[in-house]
């Protein structure tokens, strides 16, 4: 009698869950490194770099911030992922977090430290309903 209480719990969820599952569309949005919505610095400067590259080079306690947004067609599902293709170089750091709001994401790329970062290209995946 367990046994088939489990397998009827089990097929329960799959025909349940398995068209909410199944609705769900994976997407994935990339960019150049210089298209970004916006650039703040402090002690670092931004050149074009090359085929769309951005590079931001920085002194001894220089910090920048990029963003780039991603818009959708659709809301966001669950959490989305963010990418940076690029070179460090020097003593320098560079962190991303990536935040959704409706049909839009950002991503916010910090640069810290004396040295330079080279972003080719940024990217986001996520999903859809």
């Amino acid at each position: 009698m367990v046994r088939r209480t489990a397998i009827l719990g089990v097929v329960a969820f799959a025909v349940t869950a398995g068209p909410a599952i199944a609705a769900t569309t994976w997407h994935t949005q990339m960019t150049d490194g210089s298209a970004t919505a916006s650039r703040s610095a402090k002690k670092c400067t931004f050149d074009a770099g090359s085929s769309g590259a951005l590079r931001v080079v920085c002194t001894k306690g220089g910090t920048a911030t990029l963003r780039y947004v991603f818009t959708t067609a659709k809301a966001i599902v669950g959490t989305p992922s963010s990418s940076l293709d690029g070179v460090v170089t020097g003593n320098t750091t560079a962190s991303s977090a990536v935040k959704a709001g409706g049909k839009k994401l950002t991503v916010k790329v910090r640069v810290a430290g004396a040295g330079s970062v080279v972003v080719s290209s940024a990217s986001v995946g996520y999903y859809t309903r």
